[in-house]
C-alpha cells in the first residue's frame, strides 16, 4: 500500500488499483457550534465559523475530486456559499461531512478489462436552478467498460472521469440546463477517447494536418460506447424526434451535439433517473448518491432498454439497487 497526498493506493486481488481516502475523510473535523447556535439559520457566520466552513468544504472538495465522486454535487454547491455563509450553510456542510464519514469505505477501483472488449460511455445530467443563487448544476461521469454493458448484460465497468460544477450560462428551462451539461460531457468524452487512441493505437505519419485529424478521429471512434441521459426531451432530440427549440442558443448546442454524435457513431440511450449515475453529480439526493455508491462497490453495470420509458420516480428499488 502506498499513500500519496492523502490518497491510499492499493492493489486488488484481480490485479486492479484501488484509490481511497478513508483515513483522510474520517480525520476532517466538523464545524463546532452550540445547539442554540445551530438553530440561528439566518445568522451570518462569524470569522472563525467562516474559516472552519472553508476548511471543511475544501477538504470535501478534495475528496470528491480524487476518490469520492458521491460527494461531488454537495461539495460544489457548498462552495457556492464560501464567500459569505450563514449558519444554514454551516449546518449543511456538517451534514455532508457526516454522510461522507458514514460511507468512508467508498473508493475508486480500476479493474482490468480486455482491450478487445473495452469501450467508453458517458452519462450526463443537470439540475435546473438548484444552487443557492438559483443557477444550475451540471455534471457527467465517464465509464470504461466491457462493450456488452450496452446490450443490457451486467459487465465490468470502471469510473474513470467525473465532473460536477455550476453551469456557466443561466438556464431558462430544464432542457436548456441539460443541453449545457450534455455539451460539456460530450466535449470531455470525445477528448478522452482521442487521448486514449493516441496512446494505444499504432501511430501513422499523415501527409497533412487535415489528414492527421481525420485519421485520429477514425481511430478513436472504435472506442465509443454510448451517451446516456435521463431527460426525455433531450433524448427525443438525439433520436431525431424534435430539433426546433425556443431558445436559439440551445438550438445551436443541440445541432452541434447531434452532428458530433453522428460523426462518431455514438448512440444516445435513455435511462430512468434512478439508474442515471450522473445524478450524483448534480443533486444532493440520498437515492442518487446511494445508486452511485452501490455501483462503485460492485464495479459492474448494465444499460437496459425500457420501451415504456418509465420515470425513475415510479420505479421502486430493492436493497440491492435492482428493480423490485
Amino acid at each position: 500500500r502506498q499513500t500519496f497526498t492523502g490518497i491510499e493506493v492499493n492493489r486488488t486481488p484481480q490485479g486492479g488499483i484501488k484509490l481511497n481516502q478513508m483515513h483522510k475523510v474520517l480525520a476532517i473535523e466538523e464545524i463546532q457550534m452550540s445547539t442554540d447556535r445551530r438553530t440561528q439559520v439566518n445568522e451570518v457566520a462569524s470569522y472563525h465559523e467562516h474559516s472552519s466552513y472553508r476548511a471543511v468544504v475544501g477538504s470535501l472538495h478534495y475528496a470528491a475530486s480524487n476518490s469520492r465522486p458521491d460527494l461531488s454535487a454537495s461539495a460544489s454547491i457548498l462552495q457556492g456559499a464560501a464567500s459569505g455563509p450563514t449558519v444554514f450553510h454551516l449546518n449543511e456542510a456538517n451534514k455532508t461531512l457526516r454522510r461522507a464519514k458514514l460511507h468512508a469505505d467508498v473508493a475508486i477501483i480500476i479493474e482490468p478489462i480486455p482491450i478487445s472488449q473495452l469501450r467508453f460511455t458517458c452519462y450526463t445530467d443537470a439540475s435546473w436552478a438548484n444552487r443557492y443563487d438559483l443557477s444550475s448544476q451540471g455534471g457527467y461521469v465517464i465509464l470504461a467498460h466491457e462493450k456488452q454493458m450496452l446490450d443490457g448484460k451486467l459487465s465490468r465497468a470502471n469510473l474513470i472521469d467525473w465532473s460536477s460544477r455550476k453551469l456557466q450560462r443561466v438556464a431558462r428551462s430544464s432542457l436548456s440546463a441539460e443541453l449545457q451539461s450534455n455539451t460539456n460531457g460530450i466535449d470531455n468524452f470525445t477528448f478522452l477517447m482521442l487521448t486514449w487512441s493516441d496512446i494505444v493505437d499504432n501511430p501513422v505519419k499523415p501527409n497533412s494536418k487535415i489528414q492527421s485529424r481525420q485519421l485520429l478521429d477514425s481511430q478513436a471512434m472504435k472506442w465509443a460506447g454510448g451517451l446516456v441521459v435521463d431527460h426525455k426531451g433531450l433524448y427525443d432530440i438525439y433520436a431525431g424526434k424534435k430539433l426546433q427549440l425556443e431558445e436559439k442558443r440551445s438550438q445551436v448546442e443541440a445541432k452541434a451535439n447531434l452532428e458530433t454524435l453522428e460523426l462518431w457513431g455514438i448512440r444516445c440511450r435513455w435511462v430512468a433517473g434512478c439508474y442515471q449515475l450522473a445524478d450524483a453529480m448534480t443533486k444532493e439526493d440520498i437515492r442518487a448518491n446511494d445508486s452511485l455508491r452501490e455501483f462503485l462497490r460492485r464495479n459492474q453495470w448494465a444499460v437496459v432498454y425500457d420501451p415504456k420509458f418509465v420515470a425513475g420516480k415510479k420505479i421502486k428499488l430493492g436493497s440491492d439497487g435492482q428493480t423490485s
